[in-house]
């Protein structure tokens, strides 16, 4: 499936390096659209209360086949475990969850922190809260709560950047990105006439306090940005015939840094439309 210099063979098969930063920016967008954060207290001896910090990144069976990304994950940073549940969306699917507590948490998290765009300022308040607050009663843990959920509902980037790093936006798509790859689709319409034609999109969702994000991508690649009938917010790029130079600059990147076969898949089969309509012109 992947060529040997993609990241997805390479972090497979075991021979990324270790602190390689396009692989911290492609976890970092993973992080930003499919990763939980969050705070777990326990009760002390002393009858106070302490907090830690736990970090859960969750994909289905469809599209993390055999749930290889999350183990390839878990065993090269070394920390963590993963673990098997049932999908949440589809009852019928199975889940995998790769789960990291305390100081590990706090260690893997450092080292992408930097690289976070969504959910930045929250993932800095919470290690900031676990480093300040070593002991406090249970009155607290509700305003501790509350705390943590306005601070993920207002969270944002550090600084708007200049250009969205290519990793990153594979790691992001492959989370909640979808690749709609429809070559020679015929559609049938009221009347009985029907029109064959191609449907190559990217589609990107997130909830409207995420959206900044997507205000970016529409900023610097076009396309269209609405809100669906549910409230999220969509960002949609066409990445058929009339845009070629875009689908082509865009995907072959993304081809490079994406880590999960299906939607490595759907990118070969745009590109290899691209390359077909090439040689005709």
């Amino acid at each position: 499936m992947f060529n040997t210099n993609d990241l997805g063979y390479k972090l497979r098969c075991g021979s990324i390096k270790k602190h390689s930063e396009q692989l911290n920016k492609y976890v970092a967008g993973l992080v930003d659209s499919d990763g939980c954060v969050s705070l777990k207290f326990k009760k002390m001896t002393t009858g106070m209360y302490g907090v830690y910090i736990q970090f859960a990144l969750s994909q289905s069976e469809s599209n993390d086949e055999g749930h290889e990304l999350l183990q390839a994950l878990q065993k090269h940073y070394n920390v963590g475990k993963v673990y098997l549940e049932k999908d949440r969306t589809f009852s019928k699917s199975e889940a995998a969850r790769w789960v990291i507590s305390g100081k590990q948490a706090e260690v893997f998290l450092n080292v992408i922190h930097k690289h976070i765009l969504v959910k930045y300022t929250h993932l800095d308040n919470l290690l900031w809260i676990t480093k300040e607050l070593a002991a406090f009663t249970v009155a607290d843990v509700d305003d501790i709560k509350e705390y943590v959920k306005c601070s993920r509902s207002s969270s944002k980037w550090k600084r708007e950047p200049k250009h969205i790093s290519k990793a990153w936006l594979a790691g992001f798509v492959d989370g909640d990105g979808h690749y709609r790859v429809r070559i020679n689709r015929v559609r049938k319409f009221r009347d009985g006439s029907k029109v064959t034609a191609n449907e190559l999109k990217l589609f990107l969702g997130t909830q409207e306090s995420d959206m900044f994000i997507l205000r970016q991508l529409h900023k610097e690649y076009g396309g269209s940005l609405g809100k669906r009938a549910d409230g999220f917010w969509m960002w949609q790029l066409a990445l058929g015939k009339n845009s070629r130079s875009t689908a082509v600059n865009l995907l072959t990147p993304l081809k490079k840094f994406t880590c999960i076969p299906k939607k490595y898949s759907a990118i070969q089969k745009v590109l290899a439309f691209h390359e077909q309509a090439t040689r005709r012109d």
